[in-house]
C-alpha cells in the first residue's frame, strides 16, 4: 500500500471507531430521531454539521470542544449512519 492507502485506512479506522462508540453513547439516537421527526432529520444534523464546519473554517479558531477534523468526522458519520439505515450496509 501506498501512503494515500495507508491513510484512507487509517481515516476510515477511526470513522468506524468514533462512529461505533458515537452510536452506542448516544442510544442509537440518530435512527430513532428520523423515525420521529421524518427524514428532514438527516438534512438538520448534516446542516448543524455543516454550519460549525463553516464557523471553525472563518474564524479559524476553536471555540469549542471539537476540531475541524472533529467536525468532518462527524459530517462522514451521519452519513454513513443514513447509508446504513437505508439499509445499504447490507
Amino acid at each position: 500500500m501506498n501512503d494515500f492507502e495507508i491513510n484512507i485506512e487509517m481515516l476510515l479506522t477511526m470513522l468506524n471507531e468514533t462512529l461505533k462508540k458515537k452510536n452506542k453513547d448516544y442510544g442509537d439516537s440518530y435512527v430513532k430521531s428520523v423515525e420521529e421527526f421524518g427524514n428532514v432529520v438527516t438534512l438538520i444534523r448534516l446542516g448543524d454539521k455543516f454550519n460549525r464546519l463553516k464557523q471553525l473554517i472563518q474564524n479559524n479558531e476553536q471555540k469549542v470542544d471539537e476540531s475541524i477534523e472533529d467536525t468532518l468526522l462527524d459530517l462522514a458519520g451521519y452519513c454513513i449512519l443514513e447509508l446504513e439505515r437505508r439499509g445499504r450496509g447490507k
